[in-house]
């Protein structure tokens, strides 16, 4: 891929640039002022390369700028330089500050010369490493703006990076080198980077790290220009190698290559400037044998810069639409987050009050709404669990019930002779007593207890985390007013149990150890259950136990008489013959009626009971529960220090801190684009 030459090569530096280019550098330059390029990245071009590759002496043919140089690390930070093409007759001026937001040292300021600029730069690196301490030698956070105004440079906007660092030297800090990998991927990694990857001629581009670096995230190198510098040492046997990396035969780039040839050490001393530094490579390379045959384009910092200056603007214009959109949607992401999070905590006790009332107010609604089953609020919507009437119906009370009735009473036939035996009192033989039916009755109530306490417990759970799942849609921070509200709203639900206890509960179960009702269920429930009864003792008695008399059929009789309620009369002419022959079930049809007796009560009063201990709870533990809370915590609280439970703990502060500083950021950087005719600059 041979890159297309730049047109009218020969014009000075700034008439290549379109009408708008500086419009569109403006905006980005707008935008990187307010620090959005921590959320989002924006275009902009980055300088990389080894260390001594002659990254500084391209940046100072670009700007004429006395950049540090030497061997080592030598870069030590990130450099942003903003450079604005002046007309001829304007004064050439320059400064430097850091990117950080403590008030700016006495090093930085206005720079009067180009040499003052390169001095400042070194003075803020070595304040930025002393800021960082432990000795530090390389600064990975805030990097030095140079903000440089000339009628000799081109509208550009570059940041010079650290070179790529192998080994620590004497006195380096052991991880300056993860920490210069970590910031030269960092800019790697974003899409919008122009990668101006700078590479000495004289060694064999096959084993050059920056290019192998931007392969891996630039692999068809869309976005990657290449820079040859040192090319006056390159021997005469390489030269055919060089011309197939700038035809673009070897390692093949999108945005092509370029050739420089920048001021030597001797040259700088000598005050060479730097119009008459491109001047000479200009010559240097239109006269050499090799290089002089090929399209002057692809030679000389002034084309670098007209080339840059186009992609860097191209870049901006197409990424704009998208970038004013992703600004947009972050910023109302992010207000979003901080609206989540809630207010933060109040300036004044009388602010701490007002919120507090408020949210005791909110409180209140919510745990009325969950507890009257009323679920219009949206937060009922959102999240089902919170419907506490729901919960309580389908969950403890159901269980209550289904463990009531898994507790009837079953008695054998010698069971309940044996009972009936062991409570007899003066009563005669035949002549039925109502303390033992009595009896026989509390020992099945006295297994209701547990069922109830299982259900207080339960209900209490779920009265607790529906009542602390709607305080914390009140309060959205993790402080201590969020402890305190937990405390009052268990203390008040704990009370409320204990309370339903002993006067709801146990005067229940009270009542239930003494046998009574006047349902007319208790009757029809008795016939039914008699009936029932009696029948399956007929299937079960053998016949052959009936005494046989002179009345056949006898056993029939016998089943007539008892579903007849006893009247012999119907029966036949002869009640002692009739009487003999139904001797032999005398004994099971006592029982019989016992037992339909307790079954008939047993099925009326756990029914009662149920209902009974349900309605209690609901009065005892739900109703009213809402102003009961809001009753005790108002008392709770009223002469404690208000403002000291808004505090937020240390993680939810730094949290806030972030969103509020990303969302001055996005704000800001919505501002800066709307102060631009984007309209305009999109053209």
């Amino acid at each position: 891929m041979v890159l297309a030459p730049l047109q009218n090569s020969k014009a000075p530096i700034n008439d290549a640039i379109a009408t708008n280019m500086r419009s569109l550098l403006d905006a980005i330059d707008e935008l990187r002022v307010t620090g959005v390029e921590q959320d989002i990245p924006i275009p902009q071009i980055a300088v990389m390369g080894d260390q001594s590759s002659g990254k500084s002496s391209v940046l100072e043919a670009l700007s004429g700028v006395h950049f540090p140089r030497g061997t080592g690390l030598v870069t030590k930070c990130a450099v942003e330089v903003r450079m604005k093409r002046l007309q001829p007759n304007e004064d050439w001026n320059a400064s430097v500050s850091l990117s950080w937001d403590r008030p700016q040292p006495s090093e930085a300021g206005v720079a009067t010369t180009p040499n003052e600029v390169g001095e400042k730069i070194s003075k803020l690196t070595e304040v930025l490493l002393r800021a960082r301490g432990n000795r530090a030698t390389f600064e990975p956070e805030h990097r030095i703006q140079v903000e440089l105004k000339s009628p000799d440079v081109s509208d550009l906007t570059i940041i010079d990076l650290p070179g790529i660092v192998r080994t620590n030297v004497a006195g380096q800090c052991k991880k300056v080198i993860a920490e210069v990998d970590a910031l030269l991927d960092k800019y790697l990694r974003q899409e919008r980077t122009i990668i101006l990857a700078v590479i000495p001629s004289t060694v064999d581009i096959a084993t050059v790290d920056v290019i192998e670096r931007a392969e891996k995230v630039d692999p068809h190198g869309l976005r990657t220009i290449g820079v040859l510098t040192k090319a006056d040492q390159i021997s005469s046997d390489d030269e055919a190698e060089r011309v197939a990396v700038l035809r673009g035969v070897r390692k093949p780039l999108k945005l092509g290559y370029f050739m420089v040839k920048n001021r030597t050490q001797t040259e700088l001393e000598a005050g060479v400037t730097l119009a008459e530094a491109r001047l000479a490579e200009a010559r240097y390379f239109s006269a050499h044998k090799t290089f002089g045959k090929l399209h002057p384009g692809l030679f000389g910092s002034q084309n670098l810069a007209e080339r840059l200056s186009d992609v860097l603007a191209t870049r901006i214009r197409d990424d704009l639409p998208l970038l004013v959109k992703q600004i947009e949607q972050q910023c109302e992401d992010t207000c979003g987050d901080l609206e989540d999070m809630g207010a933060g905590p109040p300036t004044s006790h009388h602010e701490a009050r007002h919120r507090f009332c408020a949210l005791s107010r909110d409180l209140h609604k919510l745990i009325s709404s969950a507890t009257s089953g009323t679920y219009s609020h949206e937060a009922f919507s959102r999240d089902q669990s919170l419907r506490l009437i729901s919960l309580v119906r389908d969950g403890p009370q159901r269980e209550f019930e289904t463990a009531l009735l898994s507790l009837k009473p079953t008695w054998s036939t010698e069971q309940l002779q044996n009972e009936i035996r062991h409570m007899r009192g003066r009563e005669l033989p035949g002549f039925p007593r109502f303390e033992t039916f009595e009896m026989l009755t509390q020992s099945f109530v006295r297994d209701w207890k547990e069922p109830c306490n299982k259900l207080l417990s339960d209900m209490a759970c779920v009265l607790s985390r529906v009542c602390l799942a709607l305080a914390s849609l009140c309060v959205t921070s993790d402080g201590a007013l969020v402890s305190e509200l937990a405390w009052v709203i268990q203390a008040r639900i704990a009370a409320r149990v204990a309370r339903a206890k002993e006067e709801g509960v146990d005067k229940v179960l009270q009542n239930e150890m003494q046998a009574y009702t006047s349902n007319p269920a208790f009757v029809e429930n008795y016939n039914r259950i008699q009936l029932e009864k009696f029948e399956k003792t007929l299937q079960d008695f053998p016949e052959q136990a009936v005494p046989q008399s002179k009345f056949p059929g006898s056993l029939p009789l016998v089943c007539a008489a008892f579903t007849a309620g006893g009247v012999l009369g119907k029966v036949g002419d002869q009640p002692k013959e009739f009487w003999l022959a139904g001797a032999a079930l005398s004994g099971p049809l006592v029982m019989l009626a016992q037992w339909a007796l307790l079954d008939a009560y047993w099925e009326t009063a756990v029914r009662r009971f149920a209902d009974n201990v349900s309605m209690v709870l609901d009065r005892e533990l739900i109703q009213d529960l809402a102003d009961d809370i809001q009753s005790h915590l108002e008392q709770h609280l009223v002469e404690r220090d208000l403002m000291a439970f808004f505090n937020e703990d240390a993680r939810t502060v730094e949290r806030r801190l972030q969103l509020e500083s990303k969302r001055d950021r996005l704000v800001r950087a919505r501002e800066a684009l709307q102060r631009i005719n984007l309209a305009k600059v999109r053209n």
